[in-house]
């Protein structure tokens, strides 16, 4: 079985903070990581978790990113664009960008296309920036 995942799981699952809502997403990731459920976590989740985990816990960026990566790389979670996905948090962990520019820098890169953007943090992350 395919579930969409939701922001809100990831952070119990990390932080394990709340007595009911984090025994329960444990449980979903062991499920996971057994083959009975594949967790498909699309980009904006992510994105969602490392702004809630960064500004409402203030947790630092590169400790929530490679929180995040570690999340994304258990068994049983499917991540579409997956080396955008990726590649955009590790930018994260040593640069001071938002998600929205490292991964949208990276799905660049991924699909050999520029970048039609105004934001000069695209061309700080290497992507090949069209001035529209």
């Amino acid at each position: 079985m395919r579930v969409l995942t939701d922001a809100d799981v990831i952070p119990r699952f990390v932080l394990e903070d709340h007595p009911e809502l984090a025994p329960r997403a444990v449980a979903l990731f062991e499920r996971a990581a057994v083959g009975a459920v594949q967790l498909v976590i699309p980009p904006t989740v992510p994105a969602e978790c490392f702004s809630t985990l960064k500004t409402l816990y203030k947790l630092p960026r590169a400790e929530v990113a490679s929180g995040l990566l570690k999340v994304l790389n258990l068994p049983g979670a499917v991540v579409p664009e997956e080396q955008a996905v990726t590649e955009a948090l590790r930018r994260l962990k040593e640069r001071r960008v938002d998600f929205a520019d490292a991964y949208l820098a990276a799905l660049g890169r991924t699909l050999a296309l520029p970048v039609a953007s105004f934001d000069g943090d695209l061309r700080t992350l290497g992507a090949d920036v069209l001035d529209a």
